[in-house]
């Protein structure tokens, strides 16, 4: 138990973490040398930057989850474990399935994280490099000026933008349209979304 807790809880974010870095290298003009470097200098400190960039990554990833299940019929996601089902019980499971059904889980999460990553951050991150918008760079040489631009942008126009605007909200609506076109033109509204009827019953 104490082994599976480990790897969940701390191989398996840290993995996540460092693939999050590969992938996002070219968008901070970077390279894997210097990042193996930095860990090499530090590696404490760079395994815990990975494993706390990689837990941010899960946490988000599950309330993402969280939404599609608001929004998508009851059953859609059999293959995705629901923490909110008074019959998770993972201490239990960790405890009673055998090690092979563990790591078989493990490996499906590891390729289903990571081709997120990949479809999500990595494909859109190379189209951008098309229209050269990566990498990011102020424009200046001055330390000191882009300092300030980053204070500005993270301390200052970050907390407006966030109290401006809900983003759970724009993302809720977004995730809803998004489902809505997809399941109309793949002509599976009543499997993924359900009809009105499916809707009534689940709320009696």
């Amino acid at each position: 138990v104490c082994v599976l807790m480990v790897s969940e809880l701390g191989v398996f974010p840290l993995l996540c973490g460092w693939w999050l870095d590969i992938c996002t290298l070219q968008a901070f003009d970077s390279t894997f040398s210097q990042r193996l470097a930095f860990f090499e200098s530090a590696p404490v400190t760079a395994s815990f930057l990975h494993w706390l960039v990689g837990m941010l990554y899960m946490s988000h990833f599950a309330s993402f989850i969280s939404v599609l299940r608001e929004e998508l019929r009851t059953g859609v996601l059999w293959f995705l474990r629901n923490p909110s089902d008074p019959g998770f019980e993972p201490v239990r499971e960790m405890v009673n399935l055998p090690l092979h059904q563990h790591i078989r889980r493990i490996t499906l999460s590891a390729i289903m994280y990571g081709s997120i990553v990949l479809a999500l951050i990595y494909l859109p991150l190379r189209l951008c490099l098309v229209f050269d918008i990566f990498p990011m760079k102020s424009g200046s040489k001055e330390p000191l000026l882009d300092a300030l631009v980053d204070l500005l942008l993270f301390h200052i126009m970050l907390p407006i933008v966030i109290n401006s605007i809900n983003p759970r909200e724009i993302a809720v609506k977004c995730t809803r349209l998004w489902l809505k076109s997809v399941a109309y033109m793949l002509d599976l509204t009543a499997y993924l979304l359900g009809t009105q009827e499916d809707a009534a019953n689940a709320t009696t």
